[in-house]
């Protein structure tokens, strides 16, 4: 029996609690993950939807694990239903270090969700995305920091503690960026928002 039979809105829930279940039992036995990309291909959105999120949880803990299957995702990016592109997108999030070449070929479709998609957990994950890019070299760091400019512009501060740590890690990677980063940080120094305030202070702590 699959373990699709597991998820949680083939068994009438609600809850996450099932689909965790199931992850917790792909990270033991990681075979498993093929029922649930197969899963991805159903007719039934609250079944994608599902196995999007079993893969997300999956993801968080050890992204090597979804690597293999991160060209079935993609075409989930454009999916109707909200539910589907967060989980998909978040799970992008937590595996970008394990696939730099394939988030730069659809980069500019990321930066497009960022700015334009209808949904701001959609929106927050492919900033998150973007951000975590900047962490994978030098040239990914100048990718990242063009489009988390623009992000910034178009959002502000819903995105500018996102924004901010890719900041961060995109200096890691190339410290020639410093002085341009900074006078971008700048203008959120008197944020009220604590997020914005707490990711400010680690960024100058970052280039001490």
């Amino acid at each position: 029996m699959s373990i699709i039979t597991e998820l949680s809105s083939q068994r009438g829930e609600r809850t996450e609690d099932a689909n965790r279940a199931v992850a917790s039992k792909c990270l033991q036995k990681p075979i498993l993950l093929k029922d649930i990309i197969q899963g991805l291909k159903e007719d039934n959105d609250n079944l994608i939807a599902d196995c999007a999120e079993v893969l997300t949880f999956v993801a968080e803990q050890n992204p090597k694990l979804v690597k293999p299957y991160i060209k079935q995702l993609l075409p989930l990016l454009d999916h109707k239903k909200t539910k589907v592109r967060w989980e998909i997108i978040h799970t992008l999030s937590f595996i970008v270090e394990e696939v730099p070449t394939i988030i730069r070929g659809i980069f500019p479709k990321l930066k497009g969700i960022a700015i334009l998609d209808d949904s701001t957990i959609v929106r927050d994950y492919a900033t998150w995305t973007i951000a975590n890019y900047a962490n994978t070299g030098k040239k990914a760091a100048r990718e990242a920091v063009d489009a988390l400019q623009v992000i910034l512009d178009e959002w502000k501060e819903k995105q500018a503690a996102k924004v901010i740590q890719g900041f961060i890690y995109a200096i890691r990677q190339d410290q020639s960026l410093t002085e341009r980063l900074q006078k971008l940080v700048q203008k959120y120094e008197r944020s009220t928002k604590g997020v914005v305030k707490r990711a400010v202070r680690e960024f100058y702590k970052s280039i001490e």
